[in-house]
Formats: structure tokens, C-alpha cells, sequence
């Protein structure tokens, strides 16, 4: 299976699921191949030009070509889910530890990649870690387990913006 795009293409995004409706019709730039075994389908991360945030995975059919290749040097190395490896930090403990990437942003001055971490040995941790002390481990985490176990419905006064919860399939944890 051919990939139609490569990594630094910059393409116009067309889809019409409905978490994507603020990128839609936008122009962004391929960071990322991924085949997506499941559905056995080519899946393309997309971020928005000036790299703030990367916009969401989209298949062949949700992209068009516009003919260009992105001057970025500089795209980030990890994808959400990615396990990487800690193999710098200021705290000894944390080198050797696997991760799993859970958040990514990019310093606006620097321009450096910075990723929220989660490790699999304090599940409720979450820390910041900059891209050249930690590498790849080529695997990925399954993102049904990072999925929410169940919903609370919040209804806000709109006067004093205060919310009160009005339906949950969670009333064993929030007593």
C-alpha cells in the first residue's frame, strides 16, 4: 500500500466528522504516517502551520494536495500514545522509565518540542519532558486505555456560573 502524502506535504484538510469542523477547509502540514492496522487504512497526523497544536489524525480521503512541501525542519519526533524511554532528566529516578506520550506542544521562542508524559508505573503522574531526553521505543500504547470510564452531566447557572451535576453513570466515585 502506497502512502499518497509524505511527511512535510502540506495539504488542505476536507471532513466532514464533526470534531474536526474548526479545522476544516484549513491548510496544515503532514507530520506523521501511521498505517492503522485495524482498519487497514493509512492515517496522516496533521499539524497547522506554525506547529501550535497538532490538529488530529485524518485518512487519504479527508486530504487534498496542494503541490507544496512544508520549509519546517523541525516537526516533532512522538505522537500521542507513542511509549518512549526517559534517557535525560534532572531527577536520576526518572532515567530508564517508559512513558507514554499524552500531551504535545512546541515553545513558541525555542521552538523546541515539549511532551506530557504518563508513566506506566505511577498511572497518575503526568510530566513534562522535553524531546531530546527521551527516544523512541517503536511502540504504542492502546488509547482505549486512556478512555473515560463514564460520563457526568454538568448544568451551569448561567447567572453565577457555578455548575451542579444533573445525570452521572459515576455516582460510586463522586461520593
Amino acid at each position: 500500500m502506497k502512502n499518497k502524502f509524505e511527511v512535510c506535504d502540506i495539504v488542505k484538510i476536507y471532513t466532514d466528522r464533526a470534531n474536526y469542523n474548526d479545522v476544516n477547509n484549513t491548510i496544515g502540514i503532514v507530520s506523521k504516517i501511521i498505517f492503522n492496522q485495524p482498519l487497514g487504512k493509512i492515517e496522516y497526523t496533521v499539524v497547522l502551520p506554525k506547529g501550535e497544536k497538532a490538529v488530529g489524525r485524518f485518512f487519504e480521503t479527508e486530504l487534498t494536495p496542494t503541490g507544496k512541501k512544508s520549509l519546517r525542519e523541525k516537526l516533532n519526533k512522538f505522537d500521542f500514545y507513542d511509549i518512549v524511554k526517559i534517557v535525560r532528566n534532572e531527577n536520576p529516578e526518572l532515567v530508564g522509565k517508559l512513558a507514554i506520550i499524552r500531551g504535545i506542544s512546541q515553545d513558541e521562542e525555542t521552538g523546541q518540542w515539549i511532551y506530557c508524559v504518563r508513566f506506566y508505573d505511577n498511572d497518575e503522574l503526568l510530566f513534562g519532558v522535553c524531546e531530546p531526553d527521551v527516544i523512541s521505543t517503536d511502540q504504542k500504547a492502546d488509547p482505549e486505555m486512556f478512555k473515560p470510564v463514564g460520563t457526568v452531566k454538568v448544568q451551569v447557572d448561567p447567572e453565577s456560573g457555578e455548575g451542579k451535576i444533573v445525570d452521572s453513570d459515576l455516582d460510586e466515585f463522586l461520593e
